[in-house]
C-alpha cells in the first residue's frame, strides 16, 4: 500500500513538472493541471471504493475524469 501512495505522489509530481515546463515554453499548461486533478480525484475514489455502491463509484469516476479536464479547458480559453 505504501508503494501505491508513493507512486501516486511521483506521478502527480511529474505532471506538475510537465505543466511548469509547458507554461515556460507555451504559456498554457492547463491540460496538465487538469490531468493532475483527475489523477488525484481517481486516487481518492480508489481509497473510498469499499464504502460505495458500484453505480455511484462508476458515476463519480466519470465525473472525476471529465470535470477537471473540462475546467482546465475553460481556464485555458479564458487565459488566452
Amino acid at each position: 500500500m505504501v508503494s501505491l501512495v508513493w507512486m501516486g505522489v511521483i506521478v502527480i509530481y511529474v505532471v506538475f513538472c510537465l505543466a511548469a515546463a509547458a507554461r515556460e515554453y507555451t504559456g498554457d499548461a492547463w491540460i496538465y493541471y487538469g490531468l493532475a486533478m483527475a489523477g488525484v480525484f481517481m486516487f481518492v475514489l480508489d481509497r473510498l471504493k469499499k464504502n460505495m455502491p458500484p453505480l455511484l463509484l462508476y458515476t463519480l469516476s466519470w465525473v472525476a475524469l471529465i470535470f477537471p479536464l473540462l475546467l482546465s479547458g475553460i481556464l485555458a480559453q479564458a487565459s488566452s
